[in-house]
């Protein structure tokens, strides 16, 4: 087909500008790693829950953007005349879900294999060597967390597995399954697709995992704690009250990962008491 010269039919010009596209290699050596670095900088500028919904529900130039979640049309496994929306848990780095608790050489070899190929891009769109490694390991990380409620591989070699995941729900009760998890809404606002009255929910379980993860409930909590606290200690002026209120308040919920892991090492204290020159 790509012998002569272009040819006529639509499909087939789709198809020949494609592969003219994807073997210029001097037009995507000009550009070399710009584009990808347009989105690293986008990720890296995210700082909380709130700007991290609002990455996962903007569509840029039409296309909507990796989650921590899939979600996508397809062809219903029950009722092949129609399709249905999937909603389901994410892919991992070590691919089997059981190697976080139980490693395997294989599974060793391969993830040693993504990780090399993900550092070598991190350090090509500008982050150092310890940089790189280091968002590698947070990523494996949050995928440790979530791992014990995706199914392992070989739960997913049973013969029945596939026919327990064709579990419907409707647009009420996937709502009340995403809680803090921006679902619906970025398949509505970023992939444009309007409101079903049922979807395909595999595995419920992971966006119950999920939303312990994403959330800033927590910090509320704290906070409102130390709003308590301070209104009710007596040993302090109105003034250093207000002013601790003003702190606490302003306080940005950041409840994601840092960029690196402060390590504490006690070996050097001593654990005597006071009396025998401890801490």
């Amino acid at each position: 087909m790509f012998a002569g010269g272009r040819p006529e039919s639509h499909d087939a010009r789709l198809v020949y500008a494609l592969y003219h596209l994807s073997a210029d290699w001097d037009a995507r050596n000009a550009l070399g790693v710009a584009p990808l670095k347009e989105i690293v900088d986008r990720i890296e500028a995210i700082s909380s829950v709130d700007e991290l919904t609002a990455y996962f529900t903007e569509a840029v130039d039409g296309e909507p953007r990796k989650k921590l979640w899939t979600s996508f049309s397809t062809i219903d496994p029950v009722h092949t005349d129609r399709h249905i929306i999937m909603v389901n848990l994410c892919g991992l780095l070590r691919g089997d879900s059981a190697e976080y608790a139980d490693p395997t050489p294989e599974g060793e070899d391969i993830t040693a294999r993504y990780i090399k190929f993900a550092e070598y891009l991190l350090v090509r769109t500008g982050y150092s060597e310890e940089e790189a490694q280091q968002k590698v390991e947070n990523c494996l990380k949050l995928e440790e967390m979530l791992s014990p409620v995706i199914p392992t591989r070989k739960e997913r070699m049973d013969p029945d597995f596939q026919a327990s995941q064709n579990k419907y729900v409707t647009r009420d009760e996937l709502q009340k399954v995403e809680g803090n998890i921006p679902v619906l809404e970025e398949l509505e606002n970023a992939q444009g697709f309007p409101a079903r009255e049922q979807y395909m929910l595999p595995c419920p379980e992971f966006f119950e995992k999920l939303n312990e993860i994403y959330n800033t409930a927590v910090v509320d909590e704290i906070i409102e704690a130390y709003h308590d606290v301070l209104n009710n200690t007596e040993w302090i002026s109105d003034e250093t009250r207000r002013h601790a209120l003003e702190k606490l308040d302003s306080i940005d919920r950041r409840v994601l990962f840092p960029d690196s892991w402060e390590e504490y090492d006690y070996e050097v204290h001593s654990r005597h008491c006071s009396r025998e020159a401890g801490f």
